[in-house]
């Protein structure tokens, strides 16, 4: 990033993290953004023909990968309309590191991951805070959270670009990360689309990120019963994400266990599933005793989403699910 010190520069580490988009395998990386850049290829929009010199159909567009090294070559990855805007990843990213900057965090330290998919077209990277951000939610040392900003961003006109902040529970030494939607930025990518539609977004969110912190606390102070979350998992859970996903939440919420249903085609409500446990869930109490915990709960099924873009919709979707089991 422009006016960021340099570092020493390093071979980027996978993670072993996969997740699916479009029926593709996106594997991670981990570094500092000098170590992480040259992963990411660069686009070209090119005309819509059947062969280099043969006319073009005049309302679309091929989105093409450039070669990063000299083994490859250029491919074919989407098309797209006339008027869709190619944004590139790396234009994103360093975007986002400017504006971490006049936040006032120096942006060469910061810890990265990246996400691509086989040819790249579709990217996730992530910047984690420094610890002068991680803020205590409670007494206990797993209720500590850690921020992040997320990116998702393709070039191949199936996603839009989303943005978004994240506060974060790691918890164990698994590195088991659970996340809350913090502040959300979208856009399409239509002509006039540019990375400067970033600007300002992660100053504005830093600048209210501590609301949420307080939200989860009086999450900690509201107490609840197990009696009350069974017929919430029943209906608004259930509405919302199925009655297999409530099944695991309540389940966790009762024994702080991830479970398993025993027969899917079986009837009767999420919570009287027979089930077999399968992980003991970290951080997570036998049973949960306020809201904070039943969030986590939720987080955990959210995170567990193999697709990026439904984790983070997922995720979003926290705080309202917890406003119907306080209304309850």
């Amino acid at each position: 990033p422009a006016g960021g010190k340099t570092t020493q520069q390093h071979e980027p580490t996978a993670t072993g993290e996969t997740a699916r988009r479009r029926r593709q395998d996106v594997r991670y990386w981990s570094g500092r953004w000098e170590d992480l850049q040259s992963l990411i290829p660069k686009y070209t929009l090119n005309p819509f023909s059947i062969e280099p010199g043969a006319p073009s159909n005049p309302n679309l567009r091929t989105v093409v990968r450039e070669p990063r090294t000299p083994s490859e070559e250029r491919i074919p990855v989407g098309v797209v309309s006339k008027n869709y805007s190619l944004v590139q990843h790396r234009d994103i990213v360093e975007e986002c590191f400017n504006d971490i900057q006049k936040a006032g965090i120096e942006p060469s330290l910061l810890r990265c991951e990246l996400g691509l998919t086989e040819f790249g077209e579709w990217m996730n990277f992530r910047i984690y805070f420094p610890e002068s951000y991680r803020k205590a939610v409670g007494s206990n040392s797993d209720d500590t959270m850690d921020l992040r900003l997320e990116c998702l961003n393709s070039v191949d006109g199936h996603s839009r670009l989303l943005l978004f902040l994240g506060w974060f529970r790691l918890v164990c030494l698994n590195g088991m990360i659970i996340g809350k939607l913090e502040a959300v930025q979208r856009a399409i990518h239509e002509q006039g689309l540019t990375p400067k539609f970033i600007s300002g977004f992660i100053s504005e969110g830093l600048s209210t990120a501590d609301k949420r912190i307080e939200g989860f606390r009086e999450w900690q102070n509201t107490p609840t019963t197990l009696t009350q979350i069974e017929p919430w998992a029943n209906s608004a859970l259930t509405n919302k994400w199925g009655k297999k996903a409530a099944c695991r939440v309540f389940n966790i919420c009762r024994n702080g266990t991830d479970v398993e249903i025993k027969n899917l085609s079986s009837g009767g409500q999420a919570s009287q599933k027979q089930v077999r446990p399968t992980v003991a869930v970290p951080g997570s109490p036998n049973p949960a005793k306020n809201l904070f915990d039943v969030s986590q709960a939720l987080s955990w099924i959210a995170t567990q989403r193999n697709d990026p873009n439904e984790r983070v919709e997922w995720q979003g979707q926290i705080p309202p699910l917890i406003e119907k089991l306080l209304e309850s």
